[in-house]
């Protein structure tokens, strides 16, 4: 996984240590640009490229890609955040995700559970690296996206 962020943004770190928490089935070729990362993109490749959707002109240009999944508050974002209840936001999968060997995953609703008060950007960025890594979200059973 290959994460381009602005230094002190720590979301490396913070989804590190998430999926150590979890079981996942695997670990794709996947880059992930954070909320926040203006900077230039180095010609790359990824299976998978994960994205905020407003940055898709500007990125996936510059990093060759099977899928681009975007994620922010546009209907067209793949992943959102569909509501803040009482129990924590919940994580909105809009359409079917890739996973490996051709097998797309379902849409749905997942509820999280966060600690602190993460930007929104960042809890939906946590979700979408947790679920394309194969981490299962049940219910806010113990998955705590932190800032």
């Amino acid at each position: 996984m290959v994460i381009f962020e602005n230094d002190g943004e720590g979301l490396y770190e913070s989804a590190k240590d998430m999926l150590a928490k979890v079981e996942v089935s695997r670990r794709p070729g996947l880059c992930v640009i954070s909320p926040a990362f203006r900077g230039a993109v180095p010609g790359s490749s990824c299976d998978v490229l994960l994205l905020p959707g407003e940055r898709v002109n500007d990125v996936t240009g510059h990093i060759k890609h099977r899928f681009a999944v975007t994620y922010g508050h546009s209907p067209r974002d793949t992943i959102s955040l569909s509501s803040f209840g009482l129990q924590g936001p919940v994580l909105e999968v809009r359409r079917e995700l890739p996973l490996e060997g051709g097998v797309f995953s379902e849409r749905g609703e997942y509820p999280l559970r966060v600690c602190g008060s993460p930007e929104p950007h960042r809890i939906m960025v946590l979700g979408g690296i947790l679920l394309l890594c194969g981490g299962h979200i049940r219910d806010g059973t113990g998955i705590y996206i932190h800032h």
